[in-house]
């Protein structure tokens, strides 16, 4: 999958999947790609992480019905 570099919606569907442990090795290097050049998703990303440490751990599955 390449990310569009105007396409924000999907490279942040992207990083929550990253951040879920969920992304395909493509879909990180896309998602590398695309945050080598966008301020505002490694604003989401950062805040997706800051979040995620503010859960002290807490482990969840994700729901493969939520998957689109």
């Amino acid at each position: 999958m390449h990310l569009d570099p105007t396409n924000h919606e999907a490279a942040r569907a992207t990083i929550d999947k990253s951040l879920a442990g969920a992304a395909s090795p493509e879909d990180e290097q896309s998602l590398r790609e695309h945050l080598a050049a966008c301020d505002s998703c490694n604003e989401y990303l950062d805040a997706g992480r800051r979040a995620i440490a503010g859960l002290g751990g807490l482990c969840f599955d994700l729901d493969p019905a939520l998957d689109r």
